[in-house]
């Protein structure tokens, strides 16, 4: 196997990994049993577990982010747009974004990998939502986008990961149609 489909291999083992049992619960001699390689070569390819998890968080966080901007840019209401760009997260991500969260609050200890993270999440997962809300008429002027962005992807990440209850589709519509309403300003009579 070529250097780069090795270095490959690994960041699709260990993000699967990752966000499905988070950064503790992994380890890297998993990851190299599930590939056929010893431990030391993950090593090779990034010098330490955190290495390989900010990588993982990065490349991760990157596609996730290019798929909901684009999305985000489809024809139709911001209503059509939010429910696709829920849906894709939901059913496509494969992400359990509270844990993802809560371990890079644990792993990543200083102010500055905080900063970056957040940097790198705003980008890939509020940015989009953000450029959405944006074109939501009679929006609330008393919160801010930012805001907007940041309690919706709350209430969505009830719906993300490895939740014991199953979710549909419709569900995720209604929680869209929902919020919806509730940033919206209520009209003066």
């Amino acid at each position: 196997m070529a250097t780069k489909d090795v270095r490959q291999a690994i960041l699709t083992t260990a993000t699967s990994y990752f966000m499905r049992t988070g950064y503790t619960s992994t380890s890297t001699r998993q990851i190299a049993d599930q590939l056929g390689i010893k431990q030391p070569v993950i090593y090779y390819y990034f010098k330490n577990k955190i290495n390989l998890y900010r990588e993982v968080l990065t490349s991760y966080s990157q596609a996730i982010g290019q798929e909901l901007a684009e999305i985000s840019q489809i024809s139709g209401t911001v209503e059509e747009r939010l429910i696709a760009m829920s849906l894709y997260l939901v059913n496509e991500s494969h992400i359990n974004l509270g844990q993802m969260m809560h371990d890079t609050m644990a792993v990543f200890g200083n102010e500055a990998d905080h900063a970056e993270m957040f940097r790198m999440w705003h980008q890939s997962y509020f940015a989009p939502f953000e450029r959405v809300f944006a074109e939501v008429k009679n929006v609330r002027t008393d919160i801010t986008l930012s805001n907007i962005s940041r309690h919706f992807l709350r209430i969505l990440t009830a719906y993300l990961g490895d939740s014991h209850m199953p979710t549909s589709d419709q569900e995720i519509i209604e929680t869209v149609q929902i919020f919806m309403r509730g940033i919206s300003a209520l009209e003066e009579k």
